[in-house]
């Protein structure tokens, strides 16, 4: 950052630091940001690319160049700017938070819902060769898919 000159830097990476808690961070006050998802990253790019873009327009149009950048820089340097950003990123990091609660919640359902589907089976195949059984009927009526016999 500071050989280019940058007032922000992103980081990209798969392993967030020990201490984050999320899928964003910002470092530096604001000035360095650590993300570890795709669509975060891109958000962040979008919006660069498009001060960088405004900024560089600004520059080329020569009329009033330094009074929009004063306000541009003002602007983002100013609370409200801050506020919006930290309540996005914030944002997005309860989102991320939320969508792995939800990920091992379903994932839990899952791993009960196909325990009881086997056991079901289970109850199944006990109920058929007790009918068998009782019914003094060839146990080769057993050799059944099973699977079979469900979707009747």
């Amino acid at each position: 950052m500071t050989r280019e000159n940058a007032t922000v830097g992103i980081i990209f990476t798969k392993a967030m630091p020990k201490k984050s808690n999320g899928l964003v961070e910002e470092r530096e006050g604001g000035r360095v940001v650590i993300c570890s998802e795709y669509p975060i990253l891109r958000q962040i790019v979008s919006t660069n690319r498009k001060l960088i873009q405004q900024i560089h327009l600004n520059q080329l149009s020569k009329k009033d160049a330094s009074l929009k950048l004063q306000t541009l820089y003002d602007y983002l340097n100013s609370n409200e700017f801050k506020l919006q950003y930290r309540k996005t990123i914030n944002g997005i990091r309860k989102e991320g938070l939320q969508i792995e609660k939800d990920e091992r919640s379903n994932d839990i359902s899952l791993k009960n819902r196909k325990k009881n589907y086997e056991e079901n089976k289970k109850n199944i195949r006990s109920i058929m060769a007790s009918i068998v059984s009782n019914a003094d009927l060839p146990d080769d009526l057993l050799d059944v898919d099973e699977d079979d016999l469900l979707l009747e």
